[in-house]
């Protein structure tokens, strides 16, 4: 089991106490309103974890998906959303080669994802795939875990 499969294991345990999921989903919906052109119906989250963010906005009524590179994550997203009778969709995949066939109305990256990509190149694939994925005159926003006061 890879290193990122372990921490998958502790997420949840991790942040459930130190993370205000409910503000920072809070904050996303006030800066959506405030400077989406259109209404946001559908959002994507990049590098979703366990899906905390994607579980909260859905029952919000976003249609959310979620993306993770790590397989032990979406499982548990999916495992959470199950319980919770949430329909949200998750999937295995890396941020830097997105490949869903839709677009969205916003991309969304918490707790500072995108800081996983090293290179130049690696965003440059991010941002490439995202242009693909959201709609004209949509947007990305990523928030680190300060932003909630959490």
């Amino acid at each position: 089991m890879g290193e990122s499969e372990r921490f998958a294991e502790y997420y949840d345990l991790t942040y459930e106490r130190m993370v205000h999921y409910d503000r920072q989903c809070d904050i996303l919906e006030r800066i959506l309103a405030e400077h989406s052109r259109d209404t946001v119906r559908s959002i994507l989250d990049v590098g979703c974890g366990t899906g905390s963010h994607a579980l909260i906005l859905s029952k919000r009524g976003y249609r959310v998906t979620g993306i993770d590179v790590s397989k032990t994550m979406v499982e548990k997203a999916k495992m959470k959303a199950e319980s919770k009778e949430v329909k949200a969709e998750f999937f295995v995949q890396d941020m830097r080669s997105l490949n869903l066939q839709r677009r969205f109305d916003c991309a969304i990256c918490m707790f500072g994802g995108f800081g996983y990509l090293l290179t130049d190149e690696d965003l440059a694939s991010l941002f490439t795939g995202l242009t693909h994925h959201i709609v004209t005159d949509g947007f990305c926003l990523s928030l680190s875990s300060g932003a909630s006061g959490g």
